[in-house]
């Protein structure tokens, strides 16, 4: 049977001399057919105090666990923030540790050119220390994007100027590199910076009069 206590369902009996005022409940007695039962307005009053007291409480408790879930929230967005900055200073600290060799050649390579003033064992150094730089970022996934003869792709590249195609030259293709671009695990992280041929308008009439 619900709590809650439907104001239609209950009237009020007019008091007699020195009677106090009862309310009936005229749905008691509707399922077995037994008497309806009467209510004094006092009862009545205190049953009414008594549900909304029990809604107060279950409303506090529903704010309660609202509270309790807006912090567990929180902490889960700061856990996840935190262990996303651990995750990237680890990353940086492996590469960093990859590199160091390459750092370490650098130094002995300067101070021996500082010495002997040798420009081919410079050279060779300088070489040695790009050969280990390049294989340590290739390791960690970064690709050189190829441009010379492609086709230019605005996803790849970045045209810096254009010049005139050659006769036998396609339109449209990368002639010159610029600026070599790079890609991390097939995500380009910087565009290659081109130049790219391009046919001029009477050079592309005249082909596609012949090609008629």
């Amino acid at each position: 049977m619900s709590n809650e206590i439907n104001a239609a369902e209950w009237h009020e009996e007019p008091a007699g001399s020195g009677e106090d005022a009862t309310v009936i409940n005229e749905n008691t007695g509707n399922n077995g057919g037994g008497a309806a039962e009467e209510i004094s307005v006092e009862d009545l009053i205190q049953r009414l105090a008594q549900e909304v007291e029990a809604n107060r409480v279950k409303a506090e408790k529903y704010y309660r666990n609202l509270l309790r879930m807006e912090a567990d929230f929180d902490n889960f967005r700061r856990r996840t923030k935190q262990e996303k900055e651990e995750i990237q200073l680890l990353a940086a600290e492996r590469v960093i540790t990859d590199l160091l060799p390459v750092l370490d050649n650098l130094e002995r390579g300067l101070e021996a050119a500082e010495k002997s003033r040798d420009f081919e064992g410079l050279l060779a150094g300088l070489q040695m220390v790009y050969r280990g730089f390049r294989e340590t970022l290739s390791r960690e996934g970064l690709q050189k994007i190829e441009v010379i003869g492609q086709e230019f792709d605005p996803n790849l590249h970045e045209a810096i100027s254009r010049v005139p195609a050659a006769n036998s030259q396609e339109d449209n293709l990368v002639v010159q590199e610029l600026q070599k671009g790079y890609k991390m695990r097939e995500k380009v992280i910087r565009p290659a910076r081109v130049t790219v041929a391009r046919e001029s308008e009477e050079y592309a009439e005249n082909n596609g009069e012949n090609n008629h």
